[in-house]
C-alpha cells in the first residue's frame, strides 16, 4: 500500500521590523494585502524536507530563500511522492497500475496549472478563472465557448475541450480506462473489468486459479505453493517425503504399506509390536529386561536365578538355603557362599568402666565375620532419644561417650554383612549419677568440722559422707545426708588429727564418683577462765594457753541485757585482757577461743558480774593550791554539797612520800608546811561519810626554789566551754620562762599533758567529754626548774548523745565539720574509738572506715593489721575488722563507696551492710548509684589476707591481687589493692566503673545507720 506524502514545506521569514502590533494580509492568487505599515520585501524559505510544529531549526538551513517584492503574488506548487506503506508490497496489493495512472494525471495537472499561471498572470495583475474572462492575456473569453466548462476535467481551447488524461467526450465528462484495459477487459465508467485470467487496473496482469487458495504466490499466472501444499491452485496438502514410495498420500498423511510405519512410511515395523515388552529398532525387537524372543513375548528370570534355582514362567524357584527374586540372597539368618552359616549375635555382651557420661561395651565375636556392628543405646527415661554408633566388624569393644548421667540404658548390638543384619544381642546398665563438686571444709573447731559442697546436676536420693582417720586408727564415721542439703556438721573429732572425707551421691543402688577433702580439727581451745580485779566498771579476764601452737585468741563479752557482743583480738603471747567501761552491778558472759589460720577452737565461756555501785559521799570541788612558797602551800576547795564527816587529804611528791591527814567536814582549806623547795606535789582531797570514802578531787603544784623566786603564772581561767572543747587563758610570770606544762583530766581518765610555748597566754583543749568536770594545772618552766602550779576546774556542756555510737549521732549533736572524733560503739561510757566523720556527703553522718588517696600507706598487710586497723585518719587508713563488726552489730547499717578520678566521680550505695564476727563475713545488698555494682559479687564471703587465705578459690586471691579483702574467685572490686598499679588486676579496682586494668586514685568506704534521717 502506498501513501501520498506532500514534501513541500513553506517557511516565512518576517523581517525584524515586523512586531506583535503589526497587522497584515497576504494575497495569494490575486488577492490584496492591506497594511497599517508598508513593507519593502518578504523573504520566503521553501524546503522539500518535512517540518513539524514547533520545529526550531535554523531557517537558513531549511531550504531555498526567495525574496518577494511587496504586493507580488506567491505561487505555491506541490509535489506528491508515492511512498510504500510500511510492511506492504505494491505488487501484493495490485494497485500499482491505478497509482501510475493517478501519477500521470497529477503531472498533467501540474503542467496545465503552470501554463495557466503564465497566461493569466502579469505585471498589471490580470487574472482569469473558469467563471470570468478578462485581461489581455486570458485565453477564455466567454462562459459559452466550451460545453459545460469541460466539466472541469480539461481546458477550453478555441471553443473545444482538451480533456485531461483519463477523460474524454466533448465536455470531458466521460471517463477513459487506462491502457484501454490492455485489450484484456472492458472499460466501464472509467474502470477496467478484466477477463477471468487477468487482473490489475489495466488488466495487464495474469490471474492464478483460485488465487492459489491463499496457500502460495501467483507468479506469471502460476501458483508457487507454500511449504506443505501442492496442486495448480495449492489446494492439496503434501505428504512428508512422498511417503518414500512405501505408502500413499491421503489428505497430506501417508497411508503406509504393510511392514512400514512412521509419518513418511520410512520405518519398518516389528512383529507383534514387540508384545509391548521391548523397543522396535530397524524392524527388530530389542526386548526389555525379563523378556526375550522375536516379538519379546517370552519371559526370562532375573540373573538367570544366579545359578541357584530354575526359571519357571519367568520366576525363579530357588534351591534350599537361597532366597530372593533371583535366588541371590540367603535365607533369613544365614550367610556364606552356600548360605549355610548362621548370622548369630555377639556373645558375652557386658559393660565396664561406667562413668557419668560414658560406658565401655565388650563382647565375644560370633563365628561369622561381620563387616560392621550397629550399636544402639536407649534410655529408659527418654526412650525417644537414642544414641547410635556404627563400628568396624573386627572390633570386640567400644566406648560410648555423651550419655546422660544417672540413667538406665539398654544397649543392642547387631552385626551386618553384605547389607544384611544378624541377630541382636542386648545388655542393661546404668550410668553413674552425677558427683557433687567443690567439697571443702568451711569451718573447724577443736572437735568438729563443717563441710560444704555444690549439688550435682540431676536427681539423687541422698549423699553418703565418710570420715576416716588418716592414721587408720579408730572407726570411720559414715553419715547419710538428705538430697536437699549441701553441707554437713561432723562431730567427735580429735584436735590436730588428720581426717580424710569422702562424699558420694546415691540413687538406688548406684553411686557417683567420690569427691574428697581433708580436715584437721583445731585449734586446741584455751582453758581455765579466771576473773580478777573486778570493780564496778572493770575486770580482768585470764586464761590458760593451749599446749599446741595458735595464732592468737579472741575474747568476746556481752551484757546479759544486750544481744550484741563485743570482740577483742589478742596476740598469741598474751593470756590476759582488761575489760573496762562496764556497767556496775551487771552480768556479763565472756568467751575465749583460740585462732589458727582461718579456724577457731571451741569456745570456753564463763559468766561474771561487776560490783554493785555504792552511794558515795559527794566530793569537794575546785581544789587548788595558792600562796605556794618553797616550803608552804595553802589548799583551798569548795565543800561537798551534802554534809560529810571529814575530808581526807593525801599529798606527796612521789612513791613512798605520801602524807595523809584528816580535817573536819566543815573545813574548806588546809595549810601545808614542811614542803621541799622546787618539788612537784600531787594532792587529793576526798570526802568521808560513815566510813565510806567518796571520789577525790586532785591537783598538783610545785614549790618555789627559794624565797627570792616565787614568780608563777596567775589567774588561770576556762572560757568558751563547749561539750567537747574549752579555751584556757592566764597571765604570764613577770620574768622570762622556757615553756609551760599543762596537765588536765576528768574522773575515770588518765591525766593528759601538753607543752605550751612560753609566748602563749592561752591554749585550746579539744576532744573533751560532754558533761564532764575537768581539772587543769599550769606550771611554768625556767632553766629546767618548774615554777609553782596554778590550777582551775570547769565542766563541759551536755549533748543529746553524750557518748555517740557513730558519726550520725555526732552529727545530731550539732557537729557539722568533717574530721576525727571519738565515738563509743555501745553508746555508753566504754572504751572510745577514734574515727573520721564525713559530715558533708549526702547529708553527712558517715563513719569512714577506708580511704585511699595517695599511696602513702601500704595496704598489702597481714591478718593482725587488718583486724586492728592501720594508717592515718587524716590520710590513708583502714579502721579495722573488729571495729567494723562492732559498729555494724549495733544496728542495721548502709554503705556508701565514693570513687574519684581527676574531675570525674561516682558512687555506690548499699541498703544493707554488715560484717559478722566469724571470719568477718561480708553481707551487702540493695545497690544504687552511678559507679555500678561491683561489691554484691563479694557478699557472703569471708575476709582474707596474704597470711590467712580461705583456699576456696582456684588461686590464693589475697596473695595474687596484693590486698586484704572479701575475695571470691577472685574479685570484681579490690579497693585495698596496690595503689597506682594498672597491671594484672592488682590495683585499686571497681570493675563496673573503670574496669580491671585501671587503679582508681581516690576511694572512701563509709557507713551510716540505714534508718538515719538527717
Amino acid at each position: 500500500m502506498l501513501a501520498f506524502i506532500p514534501s513541500l514545506v513553506l517557511l516565512l521569514a518576517v523581517p525584524s521590523l515586523l512586531n506583535a502590533a503589526s497587522s497584515q494580509e497576504l494575497q495569494v492568487g490575486g488577492g490584496s494585502t492591506s497594511r497599517e505599515a508598508a513593507l519593502d520585501s518578504v523573504t520566503v524559505v521553501i524546503s522539500e524536507a518535512c517540518a513539524t510544529q514547533g520545529d526550531s531549526s535554523d531557517v537558513s538551513q531549511a531550504g531555498k530563500e526567495i525574496s518577494l517584492a511587496a504586493g507580488s503574488p506567491l505561487v505555491l506548487t506541490h509535489k506528491i511522492k508515492l511512498v510504500p506503506w510500511p510492511g506492504s508490497s505494491s505488487a501484493a496489493c495490485g494497485c500499482e497500475a491505478d497509482l501510475a495512472a493517478l501519477r500521470q494525471r497529477l503531472e498533467r495537472l501540474e503542467r496545465e496549472v503552470s501554463a495557466l499561471r503564465e497566461k493569466c498572470g502579469g505585471a498589471d495583475g490580470g487574472c482569469c478563472t473558469s467563471k470570468e474572462s478578462k485581461g489581455a492575456g486570458c485565453s477564455i473569453h466567454s462562459e459559452d465557448e466550451c460545453p459545460n466548462h469541460c466539466s472541469d476535467q480539461g481546458r477550453c481551447e478555441d471553443g473545444r475541450c482538451v480533456c485531461f488524461p483519463g477523460y474524454g467526450g466533448p465536455d470531458c465528462s466521460r471517463t477513459d480506462c487506462p491502457g484501454d484495459c490492455s485489450h484484456r477487459g472492458s472499460c466501464v465508467s472509467g474502470q477496467c473489468v478484466c477477463d477471468p485470467t487477468f487482473t490489475g487496473p489495466d488488466c495487464s496482469q495474469s490471474r492464478c486459479p483460485h488465487d492459489c487458495s491463499r496457500r502460495g504466490s501467483c507468479v506469471d499466472g502460476r501458483c508457487v505453493c507454500s511449504s506443505g501444499f501442492t496442486g495448480p491452485s495449492c489446494a492439496d496438502r503434501a505428504c512428508a517425503g512422498s511417503c518414500h514410495s512405501r505408502g500413499r498420500c491421503v489428505d497430506g498423511r501417508c497411508v503406509c504399506d504393510e511392514g512400514f510405519t512412521g509419518a513418511d512410511c520410512s520405518t519398518r515395523t516389528c512383529p507383534n509390536n514387540c508384545s509391548g515388552r521391548g523397543t522396535c529398532v530397524g524392524g527388530q525387537c530389542v526386548c526389555s529386561a525379563g523378556s526375550t524372543g522375536p516379538d519379546c513375548s517370552t519371559r526370562t528370570c532375573p540373573s538367570n536365578c544366579s545359578n541357584r534355582g530354575r526359571c519357571v514362567k519367568g520366576r525363579c524357584v530357588c534351591r534350599r538355603g537361597f532366597a530372593g527374586p533371583d535366588c541371590s540372597r540367603c535365607d533369613e539368618g544365614k550367610t556364606g557362599p552356600d548360605c549355610d552359616t548362621v548370622m548369630a549375635g555377639v556373645s558375652q555382651l557386658s559393660t565396664r568402666d561406667i562413668s557419668e557420661t560414658s560406658a565401655t561395651l565388650v563382647w565375644t565375636p560370633p563365628a561369622v565375620q561381620y563387616d560392621s556392628y550397629h550399636i544402639t543405646f536407649t534410655s529408659q527415661k527418654e526412650s525417644d532419644q537414642q544414641v547410635t554408633a556404627l563400628v568396624d566388624g573386627g572390633l570386640s569393644s567400644f566406648t560410648q561417650a555423651g550419655l546422660a548421667a544417672g540413667q538406665q540404658y539398654t544397649v543392642i548390638v547387631s552385626g551386618e554383612v553384605g547389607g544384611r543384619r544378624g541377630a541382636q544381642s542386648s545388655a542393661h546398665f546404668m550410668t553413674l549419677i552425677p558427683s557433687p563438686t567443690n567439697l571443702q571444709v568451711v569451718k573447724t573447731t577443736t572437735t568438729s568440722a563443717v563441710v560444704q559442697w555444690e549439688k550435682p546436676q540431676g536427681e539423687i536420693d541422698q549423699y553418703r559422707l565418710t570420715v576416716a582417720p588418716r592414721d587408720g586408727a579408730g572407726k570411720d564415721q559414715v553419715m547419710s545426708v538428705p538430697a536437699d542439703r549441701n553441707s554437713a556438721h561432723v562431730l567427735q573429732l580429735d584436735a590436730g588429727r588428720v581426717y580424710d572425707i569422702v562424699l558420694v551421691a546415691e540413687k538406688g543402688r548406684s553411686r557417683s564418683e567420690p569427691v574428697r577433702a581433708q580436715v584437721v580439727p583445731g585449734p586446741e581451745p584455751p582453758s581455765d577462765i579466771v576473773f580478777s580485779e573486778v570493780t564496778e566498771n572493770s575486770l580482768t579476764v585470764s586464761w590458760t594457753k593451749p599446749k599446741s601452737p595458735v595464732n592468737g585468741f579472741r575474747v568476746t563479752y556481752s551484757h546479759s541485757e544486750d544481744a550484741d557482743p563485743l570482740s577483742v583480738s589478742v596476740d598469741s603471747q598474751d593470756s590476759t585482757l582488761k575489760l573496762s567501761q562496764l556497767s556496775p552491778g551487771s552480768s556479763y558472759e565472756v568467751s575465749v577461743v583460740s585462732l589458727l589460720g582461718l579456724d577457731e577452737s571451741d569456745p570456753i565461756k564463763e559468766a561474771v558480774s561487776t560490783r554493785e555501785s555504792v552511794q558515795l559521799p559527794d566530793p569537794p570541788t575546785d581544789l587548788q593550791a595558792v600562796n605556794v612558797t618553797d616550803a608552804k602551800a595553802l589548799l583551798l576547795w569548795r565543800p561537798a554539797l551534802a554534809a560529810v564527816d571529814q575530808y581526807s587529804i593525801v599529798y606527796g611528791s612521789g612513791a613512798g612520800s605520801e602524807v595523809r591527814i584528816s580535817v573536819s567536814g566543815n573545813s574548806a582549806e588546809q595549810q601545808l608546811s614542811g614542803l621541799e623547795a622546787s618539788t612537784t606535789y600531787t594532792v587529793t582531797v576526798s570526802s568521808r561519810q560513815g566510813g565510806v570514802e567518796g571520789p577525790a578531787a586532785s591537783s598538783s603544784f610545785t614549790t618555789a626554789s627559794g624565797p627570792a623566786d616565787e614568780d608563777a603564772p596567775r589567774d588561770l581561767q576556762a572560757n568558751n566551754v563547749t561539750p567537747r572543747a574549752a579555751r584556757l587563758s592566764w597571765k604570764p610570770p613577770s620574768k622570762l620562762i622556757g615553756s609551760y606544762r599543762m596537765t588536765y583530766g576528768t574522773e575515770g581518765q588518765e591525766m593528759k599533758e601538753v607543752t605550751v610555748e612560753a609566748s602563749m597566754t592561752q591554749h585550746h583543749l579539744t576532744r573533751l567529754r560532754p558533761g564532764a568536770k575537768y581539772t587543769v594545772q599550769l606550771q611554768a618552766e625556767r632553766g629546767g626548774q618548774l615554777l609553782p602550779t596554778t590550777s582551775t576546774e570547769f565542766t563541759t556542756g551536755r549533748l543529746r548523745f553524750p557518748f555517740p555510737s557513730d558519726c550520725s549521732q555526732e552529727l545530731l549533736n550539732g557537729i557539722r565539720r568533717s574530721g576525727a572524733t571519738e565515738i563509743f560503739p555501745r553508746g555508753k561510757l566504754v572504751a572510745p574509738v577514734t574515727v573520721y566523720c564525713d559530715m558533708e556527703t549526702d547529708g553527712g553522718g558517715w563513719t569512714v572506715f577506708q580511704r585511699r588517696k595517695d599511696g602513702s600507706v601500704n595496704f598489702f598487710r597481714g591478718w593482725k593489721d587488718y583486724v586492728k586497723g592501720f594508717g592515718d585518719l587524716n590520710g590513708e587508713f583502714w579502721l579495722g575488722l573488729d571495729n567494723l563488726h562492732n559498729l555494724t552489730a549495733m544496728s542495721r547499717m548502709s554503705l556508701r563507696v565514693d570513687l574519684r578520678d581527676r574531675n570525674e566521680s561516682a558512687f555506690a550505695t548499699y541498703a544493707t551492710f554488715a560484717v559478722a564476727q566469724k571470719n568477718y563475713r561480708l553481707t551487702v545488698g540493695g545497690y544504687s548509684g552511678t559507679a555500678g555494682d561491683s561489691l554484691s559479687y563479694h557478699s557472703n564471703r569471708i575476709f582474707s589476707t596474704r597470711d590467712r587465705d580461705p583456699l576456696q578459690s582456684i588461686t590464693r586471691c589475697a596473695t595474687s591481687y596484693r590486698g586484704g579483702w572479701w575475695y571470691r574467685n577472685c574479685h570484681e572490686a579490690n579497693l585495698n589493692g596496690l595503689y597506682g598499679v594498672n597491671v594484672k588486676h592488682q590495683g585499686v579496682i571497681w570493675t563496673s566503673w573503670r574496669g580491671k586494668e585501671f587503679s582508681i586514685p581516690f576511694t572512701e568506704m563509709k557507713m551510716r545507720p540505714a534508718a538515719f534521717r538527717g
